[in-house]
């Protein structure tokens, strides 16, 4: 039983190791076939834009600027993120609290499919 937990916990590190380096790689290459990486043309971003630039929902990124995970500025009434400390946000290695956060929900999502093999074995 032991050398089983061993081998599904070695396993899924081993995925979520290789499931972070493929997101990683992917996003590096979106951004820059959008020319975000190489095209510094607009120094503001609108959180609309924002968010295509990120390839997340419009609330994902006034959740990162609530959290204090990035910067924002007023023009009036509009929020403006900054292009480049949104380039570096989404190029940083992830923090402790937000490994821990994967980790976690990989390990439910773990759970919940291998408790139908694990029922089926017994």
């Amino acid at each position: 039983m032991n050398a089983t937990l061993g081998l599904e916990e070695g396993l899924r590190a081993l995925v979520r190791d290789e499931v972070r380096g493929v997101v990683r790689e992917e996003l590096r290459l979106v951004l820059e076939d959008r020319g975000a990486l190489r095209n510094g043309s607009e120094a503001y971003l609108s959180i609309a834009k924002a968010a295509r630039v990120a390839d997340v929902a419009p609330g994902t990124v006034r959740t990162w600027i609530r959290s204090g995970r990035i910067e924002s500025r007023r023009a009036g009434r509009v929020l403006r993120v900054s292009r480049a400390e949104l380039e570096r946000f989404l190029a940083q290695e992830p923090t402790e609290a937000t490994k821990k956060a994967i980790r976690r929900r990989a390990d439910q999502i773990t759970a919940r499919r291998v408790a139908p093999l694990r029922r089926a074995a017994a």
